[in-house]
C-alpha cells in the first residue's frame, strides 16, 4: 500500500474539488433519484424531484474564481464609482479624479478582471486556475546518471548541465577509474560539438590520469598502452598538459617511434611554456630518432635556463623588489637578499653526453667539460652509460683514474685535463669493461647506475660468455641487496632489464634470490618465468611457492600453471598434485597443456587422487587430450584399478 503524505492529501483534494464542483449537478440529480425512489418507491416522483433539483444546481461554477461572480459582475465599474471606493489620498495633488478617464490607462491595473475575461466562454466552462512555475533544470537527473549513458544519449543530454557539474562528474569518473565512462562521455561531448565548453584542461587530465593508471596497472592492466595516446591525440593536441601525464605519454609510446614523433611534433606549439620535465621528455625521444633534433633542443634549453624562465620566484620578484625599497622593510632579515636559483633540468647529460660520445665523438669533449663544471656529481652516472662504445669507455678509464688519483692524494682538487693520465691511480685500473662498470657503480650506487651496470654485464656476457668472471665472488647478492630501493616500480625497471636479455639465468637467479629476501614480490613472477624458460624449475618453483604464500589466495591461470609445470619437470609430483587442486578450488579452468603434464606423473599419484583431479576439471569446464587419458590409465593399471577407472570414463564427458 502506498504511503500517502500530508503534501499528497491536499493535492488530492485540491484537484479533485474542481471536478466535483463542476459535476455537481450530476451528483446531485442521481443522489436524489436514489433517495426519493428508496422512499416512495416511484420512479416517476425520483426523476421529478431528481430533475428539479439538477436544474437548481447547473449553474456554471463561477465562485471557483476567488473574489468575483461572473454572473453579478457582468456590468463594467465605472471610473468613477472605482475611484470612490478609494480611500481619501494626503495630498491633492495626488489625488487621480485629476487624470482624464477617457484617455487610455496605460500602465494602469485594470479596473476588473471581469471585463478582461467575461466574454471568454471557457472561463465560465473551466476553472482559472493558475499552473506552478515550471524550472526546466529542476527536472534534471543528476549529472552522475551520464556514467550509464550511450554515446548518443550523453550528447542528446550534455547541454543541460553547467560545466560545473560536468567537471563533478569527470572527477567522479577518475575516482571511481571508469575508463569506459570516460571515453563514452568525451565523445558524447564531441558528438555534440561541445568540446570548447566541456572538455576543459582539468577534464581532460583527469580523463587521461584513468586512461594512464588502466595502461600501466601492474597486475592486470584493462586496456591497451595506445588507449590513452589515442585519447590525447583525439581531445588534447591543442593543449598542454600536466607534466606528470606528458611524462607518462612518453613512457607509454617509448616503443613506437611514429607515436614517440607525433607526441613531440604535438607539443611543439607550446615550446615557449616547456617545463624542464617536458624538455627531458623531447630530447630522450629525439636522442633516439634524431640526432640534429636534439642538438637544437639542447641548444634552446640553455637559452630557456640563461633567460630565467624557471626561476621559482620569477612572478614575486616585483613584489620583493617593492617590500625591498620600503623603508618599513629596509630592515627585515627574513627577506632573501637574492634570488632562488633557477631549476635545472636534471638528467641533462645523461642525455647527451652518452648520445654525442656515440654520433660526434669530436664534441664529446666539449660536454663533458661543461658536465664536469656544472654537475660532476652525475659523472658516474654518464660514463656508466659511455661504456657501449670504445670512445666511451676511453673517456670512463680517465675519469676513474683521475678520482682515485684524488682519493689517494696523488691530485689536487682541481679538475684534470681529460687528455692527461693520472700516474697515482693507474695500476689500479681494470680495462675490462664489466670491471670498469662495476668500479664506477661503486662511486655512486643507485637504482639507474645498477640497471646501466646490469646492461653493460649482460651485453658483455651475451659476447662473450665469460664476462662476470671478472667481476668479485660477491658482486651480485652484495649489490642487489644493498641497492636503494624507494618502490617497488623500481625492481620491476631492474627485472626488466635482466630478462630482456636470454644469457642471463645466473645474473636473474641472484636477482631473484636478493628480491625475496628483500620482500619484493612484485618481481617474482616475471623472473620465474624467465628462469623457467631456460630450464631452471627448481629455482622457479620454489620461487613462485613463496611468492603464492604471500599473495592470500590471489593468483593467475598462468601463476599457477607455472607452479604445476615447475613441479613436474622439478619431479616434485606430489606438489603437482596439490597446485592442481589449489586451482580447481578456486574455480580456475588450466589449459590441456597444463592437464597432460599433471596427468604424466599420475603413476605416482593414487588412482583415486587422480579421478578426483578429473572430476574436479570437468566441473570447473577443463578438458584433457588422449595423452592425458592415457597416462591416467597406465596409473590404474599399475595400481591393479583399470576396471573402477574404465567404469568412470565411460560416463565422462570431459575428455577430448
Amino acid at each position: 500500500m502506498p504511503f500517502f503524505g500530508v503534501d499528497d492529501v491536499l493535492l488530492l483534494l485540491a484537484s479533485t474539488t474542481a471536478v466535483l464542483w463542476a459535476k455537481r449537478a450530476d451528483i446531485v440529480q442521481a443522489s436524489v433519484y436514489r433517495a426519493v425512489n428508496f422512499m416512495t418507491h416511484s420512479p416517476i416522483l425520483a426523476s421529478k424531484y431528481a430533475n428539479e433539483a439538477a436544474r437548481n444546481h447547473h449553474e456554471p461554477p463561477l465562485l471557483l474564481l476567488k473574489g468575483f461572480d461572473l454572473q453579478t459582475a457582468r456590468k463594467s465599474v465605472g471610473p468613477t464609482d472605482f475611484f470612490k471606493r478609494l480611500p481619501a489620498l494626503a495630498s491633492d495633488g495626488l489625488r487621480p479624479s485629476r487624470m482624464s478617464y477617457d484617455e487610455p490607462r496605460k500602465g494602469l491595473v485594470r479596473t476588473s478582471l471581469v471585463n478582461e475575461y467575461s466574454e471568454c466562454s471557457a472561463t465560465h466552462e473551466v476553472p482559472d486556475v493558475p499552473h506552478r512555475r515550471y524550472n526546466p533544470y529542476k527536472s534534471n537527473p543528476n549529472v552522475t546518471a551520464l556514467i550509464d549513458y550511450s554515446e548518443e544519449e550523453v550528447a542528446e543530454n550534455i547541454r543541460r548541465y553547467s560545466v560545473a557539474a560536468v567537471h563533478s562528474l569527470f572527477t567522479k569518473m577518475e575516482s571511481e577509474a571508469n575508463w569506459e565512462a570516460v571515453i563514452r562521455v568525451s565523445r558524447g561531448i564531441d558528438r555534440a560539438q561541445l568540446r570548447l565548453r566541456y572538455l576543459t584542461k582539468s577534464n581532460v587530465e583527469a580523463a587521461l590520469r584513468v586512461l594512464i593508471s588502466c595502461a600501466t596497472s601492474t597486475s592486470e592492466p584493462a586496456i591497451r598502452s595506445d588507449f590513452p595516446l589515442t585519447y590525447y591525440f583525439t581531445f588534447a593536441e591543442d593543449m598542454l598538459l600536466d607534466d606528470g601525464i606528458i611524462i607518462a605519454l612518453f613512457d607509454l609510446s617509448r616503443y613506437s617511434e611514429a607515436a614517440s614523433i607525433e607526441l613531440y611534433k604535438s607539443l611543439l606549439p607550446f615550446q615557449a611554456e616547456w617545463s624542464p620535465a617536458v624538455y627531458a621528455c623531447s630530447l630522450t625521444t629525439t636522442a633516439r630518432f634524431s640526432y640534429d633534433k636534439t642538438l637544437k633542443l639542447y641548444e634552446e634549453y640553455l637559452q630557456a635556463q640563461r633567460r630565467g624562465a624557471w626561476t621559482s620566484n620569477a612572478l614575486l620578484r616585483p613584489i620583493k623588489q617593492a617590500l625591498v625599497s620600503s623603508s618599513v622593510m629596509q630592515e627585515d632579515e627574513s627577506l632573501p637578499s637574492r634570488d632562488v636559483e633557477a631549476i635545472r633540468l636534471q638528467y641533462l647529460y645523461h642525455i647527451m653526453i652518452p648520445l654525442v660520445v656515440a654520433r660526434d665523438p669530436a664534441r664529446a669533449k666539449q660536454f663533458i667539460a661543461d658536465m664536469l663544471a656544472h654537475d660532476p656529481e652525475s659523472a658516474p652516472d654518464v660514463f656508466l652509460k659511455c661504456l657501449a662504445n670504445d670512445i666511451g669507455k676511453e673517456f670512463a678509464e680517465t675519469y676513474l683514474k683521475k678520482t682515485l688519483a684524488k682519493k689517494n692524494g696523488g691530485a689536487d682538487g682541481a679538475l684534470l685535463n681529460l687528455n692527461h693520465s693520472c700516474e697515482g691511480g693507474s695500476s689500479q685500473i681494470k680495462t675490462d669493461r664489466c670491471a670498469l662498470a662495476y668500479s664506477l657503480y661503486t662511486l655512486k650506487p643507485s637504482v639507474m647506475n645498477l640497471n646501466s651496470l646490469l646492461k653493460v654485464i649482460l651485453r658483455a656476457e651475451a659476447m662473450e660468455g665469460s664476462a662476470i668472471r671478472s667481476l668479485p665472488q660477491s658482486w651480485g647478492r652484495g649489490v642487489f641487496e644493498s641497492v636503494p630501493l624507494t618502490s617497488s616500480q623500481e625492481a620491476l625497471i631492474l627485472a626488466r632489464s635482466i630478462t630482456e636479455h636470454p644469457a642471463s639465468h645466473a645474473v636473474a637467479e641472484v636477482f631473484l634470490e636478493a628480491m625475496m629476501l628483500r620482500k619484493q614480490f612484485v618481481v617474482v613472477p616475471i623472473l620465474a618465468f624467465h628462469v623457467a624458460s631456460q630450464g631452471r624449475w627448481a629455482t622457479a618453483s620454489r620461487a613462485m611457492a613463496i611468492y603464492l604464500s604471500n599473495q592470500r589466495g590471489r593468483f593467475s591461470q598462468e601463476e599457477i600453471s607455472l607452479c604445476v609445470e615447475a613441479a613436474v619437470y622439478e619431479g616434485n609430483w606430489s606438489s603437482a598434485l596439490f597446485w592442481v587442486e589449489r586451482a580447481h578450488a578456486k574455480g580456475l579452468k588450466l589449459p590441456v597443456r597444463i592437464y597432460d603434464t599433471a596427468f604424466s606423473v599420475s603413476p605416482h599419484w593414487s588412482w583415486k587422487a587422480a579421478w578426483q583431479v578429473v572430476k574436479d576439471m570437468r566441473a570447473v569446464g577443463g578438458v584433457c587430450s588422449n595423452d592425458g587419458v592415457l597416462h591416467l590409465l597406465q596409473a590404474a593399471t599399475e595400481q591393479g584399478a583399470t576396471a573402477e577407472v574404465l567404469r568412470e570414463l565411460s560416463g565422462a564427458s570431459g575428455v577430448d
